[in-house]
């Protein structure tokens, strides 16, 4: 019998030594391959039914995850809207509210859609340094808080709603905070010439002066300049005070748009005699101003 090598189990035992070690190795060898086939077969029927996806393709369920990460990144509705400036004098109805000094002024504004046409609710606020000297206390920042409605009819748009001017840091003695209620109606009359007419009302005015009324008419028109915007613009107001004095303010100035920063200069005076509401208030003024909305 043929010595079995070391570490080898002798399956062949009892067979006659006419049979070469040769053959009965090829033999098993053929009965191992017939089993493993089926197995391999399987296999490769597997990876054909399943192939592998093409480069930068996304699997469905990366693909609504990341649909599901953009519905939460715009889980508030509307817009939101600012802007910042800075002004060598800030004029309002012909007024120096700075003691015509320099002011820088900014505003935030949140508007969301009603459902109704183009209408659109807002709240927001607008404010300035200012320089108000009132009987006992001096207002040096100005805060306006703002709600209300507006929208758009075809080439008429509208703006009602309310405003708390709050001045921090004075007295109530003194009456600086108040409330108002401005309308805005505008017309886009061509392409270029706009018009607007504001209305602000006010039944307690500002330091205690009683019942009090503005109103202004504004023109712009825009100029078309290459790689620049053109805006000129001019306006007249009254503003009527129960228990104060009375004036007629106007305006004019233009303002040019450059990679979304805005240059402007105004011409603004009033009738307002010195000697009822102080030196250097109600003068003729030029105001430069240079801001940017966002």
């Amino acid at each position: 019998m043929k010595k079995v090598e070391s570490g080898t189990r002798n399956v062949n035992a009892g067979a006659t030594g006419s049979e070469a070690p040769e053959s009965r190795l090829a033999g098993a060898a053929a009965f191992f391959a017939a089993l493993l086939l089926p197995v391999a077969v399987c296999a490769q029927d597997t990876k054909s039914q399943a192939p592998a996806p093409p480069p930068g393709a996304v699997d469905a369920g990366e693909n609504e995850n990341e649909t599901t990460e953009a519905e939460s990144d715009d889980w508030l509705p509307g817009e939101v809207t600012g802007s910042v400036a800075l002004t060598s004098n800030y004029v309002d109805r012909g007024l120096t509210n700075s003691s015509n000094d320099p002011a820088i002024q900014g505003s935030l504004d949140y508007a969301v859609p009603t459902g109704i046409g183009d209408t659109k609710g807002y709240v927001g606020f607008w404010s300035s340094s200012v320089d108000l000297e009132g009987d006992n206390s001096t207002a040096h920042v100005e805060i306006d808080a703002m709600f209300g409605l507006r929208g758009e009819v075809g080439d008429f748009g509208w703006d009602v709603g309310g405003t708390y001017l709050y001045y921090p840091g004075t007295r109530s003695a003194d009456n600086f905070n108040y409330w108002e209620i401005p309308v805005v109606l505008t017309y886009q009359a061509t392409e270029q010439l706009g018009l607007e007419v504001v209305n602000i009302f006010a039944w307690e005015n500002q330091f205690d002066t009683g019942l009090a009324n503005y109103v202004t008419g504004n023109v712009y028109y825009d100029i078309p300049v290459p790689y620049v915007g053109l805006q000129l613009f001019t306006g007249v107001g009254y503003q009527y005070i129960e228990d104060d004095y009375n004036g007629i303010d106007w305006r004019l100035g233009a303002t040019v748009t450059v990679k979304g920063v805005d240059l402007s200069v105004a011409y603004t005076d009033t009738n307002y005699r010195a000697r009822d509401i102080g030196n250097n208030q109600g003068d003729a003024k030029v105001v430069f101003a240079v801001g940017m909305d966002f």
